[in-house]
């Protein structure tokens, strides 16, 4: 009544490990190759469809005129007004920059002279009554 004992495999020898080790590189490198490969594409990609999203939207404005875009009387424009344009959205790119002075930029400026060339004063006009 003994117990068998599965077999026990023998360790992988050191040239086998070393060229599983090369394989397993020369996939790795592969593959990292098509993953910047990919990502340049979905890059190109975005950028393509947000340029087709801007036609459309042009396309869809031309399609639908109304008194701001064509010739046609405010009064035809029926009941429902169309929505105002946005004059806040900026078609740019963020730039990751701050608004005004950058940091590290020396400015200049006009600064006061003890000692003016000269002197001129501005008053208000004179208030006339009748």
């Amino acid at each position: 009544m003994g117990a068998a004992f599965p077999e026990v495999e023998a360790p992988p020898s050191a040239a086998a490990l070393t060229a599983e080790n090369v394989r397993l590189r020369a996939e790795n490198e592969h593959l990292q190759v098509d993953l910047a490969a990919g990502q340049q594409r979905e890059e190109s990609l975005r950028a393509e469809f947000a340029a087709l999203q801007q036609r459309l939207q042009e396309l869809e404005r031309q399609v639908s005129p109304n008194s701001s875009n064509s010739g046609k009387p405010p009064s035809s424009d029926g009941p429902r007004k169309p929505p105002a344009k946005r004059r806040t959205q900026v078609t740019r790119g963020d730039s990751g920059k701050r608004s005004g002075g950058q940091p590290g930029h020396k400015g200049t400026t006009l600064g006061q002279t003890a000692d003016p060339d000269h002197i001129e004063t501005h008053r208000p006009p004179r208030a006339t009554s009748r």
